[in-house]
């Protein structure tokens, strides 16, 4: 049953997002518990720092105002394998908010993609199962 759940919701290592002149970013998955936890909480710190009066020298001056762009600019960095984003770099993107929106549904509507196959893979292959049954039952 491990397998057969993992095989249905466990997801690539990257997928691309096409930006709406044909570019191409890759992006990498989180693939497991531990790291979405780990990621959630960086995130949060990421922010943290960024909105404080003690935010670093270097990103003092690209730092947003607000927690959302914080945690975009982080969830950017840091899912980012081509091109490769330092934060920095993604702060600099959040001047471009059509682009990180677009970036961001684009990594939503992946994650979400995935886990509707894996709840359609189940279903299908509970409704096999039950047809299975029914039919040795019948027999």
């Amino acid at each position: 049953m491990i397998e057969e759940l993992l095989e249905s919701y466990g997801t690539p290592e990257t997928f691309e997002v096409e930006l709406p002149k044909g570019e191409k970013l890759t992006f990498r998955h989180i693939t497991n518990f531990a790291e979405l936890s780990r990621f959630k909480k960086e995130a949060n710190d990421f922010a943290r720092i960024l909105l404080s009066k003690n935010c670093p020298g270097p990103y003092r001056e690209h730092a947003p105002n607000n927690m959302d762009a914080a945690i975009a600019a982080y969830t950017i960095s840091t899912l980012s394998v081509e091109p490769r984003f330092e934060h920095i770099d993604a702060l600099k993107l959040m001047k471009a908010p059509y682009l990180v929106q677009t970036i961001l549904n684009q990594i939503d509507a992946t994650r979400m993609n995935y886990l509707n196959e894996g709840f359609a893979a189940q279903v299908e292959a509970e409704k096999k199962d039950s047809n299975e049954t029914e039919s040795t039952e019948t027999v």
